[in-house]
């Protein structure tokens, strides 16, 4: 292998739908987005001297999911309470009562480790890049956490670039977003 530097550094965070996936790419002098179907992909190259802007908006989209997690959580409980109470006033064993159980269990304990997973993962957010041709979202930054850590890396790069100034190689400290 060659003792060349690689030109690319993937940054924080993964974003993407059913079948479209986005990463993000740091370059000596640009970001890379790309996009990927698993058959085709796209490229979109953000220079650091022609980024006006990068914009991060918190979403309620996390909240949102707590909400539908834990709202599933409940009816399984309620429908697994109910399910048991029937069983006993019923007192039939017919064994379709353990049928029951197991669908409400399992459908409990997926909400709980998906609502924990997302309680984890933090507070939800959109990020945009502003340039004076267009404004273009990196969908592979969905959590603020992430959303900071890619900010304090690329802010530096981004005003050297713009400065005329060499970057310092020393992170610098984290960058607040409200």
């Amino acid at each position: 292998m060659t003792g060349r530097a690689k030109p690319y550094t993937r940054l924080p965070g993964r974003g993407g739908m059913i079948f479209l996936m986005s990463r993000l790419w740091q370059g000596r002098d640009h970001l890379l987005l790309v996009h990927s179907s698993g058959v085709t992909e796209s490229y979109q190259r953000f220079y650091f001297r022609d980024i006006q802007a990068i914009v991060v908006r918190r979403t309620r989209m996390g909240k949102f999911l707590n909400w539908a997690f834990g709202a599933g959580l409940l009816l399984s409980a309620f429908a697994l309470g109910c399910g048991l109470l029937l069983v006993s006033a019923l007192k039939a064993g017919g064994g379709w009562e353990i049928g029951i159980g197991i669908a409400c269990g399992l459908s409990g304990t997926t909400c709980l480790v998906a609502l924990l997973f997302n309680l984890l993962h933090g507070p939800s957010c959109s990020v945009h890049v502003k340039t004076a041709v267009q404004v273009a979202e990196l969908s592979s930054i969905r959590r603020l956490r992430i959303a900071r850590k890619v900010l304090a890396r690329v802010k530096p790069l981004i005003d050297a670039a713009q400065s005329g100034a060499v970057p310092v190689s020393a992170p610098p400290p984290p960058v607040s977003v409200s």
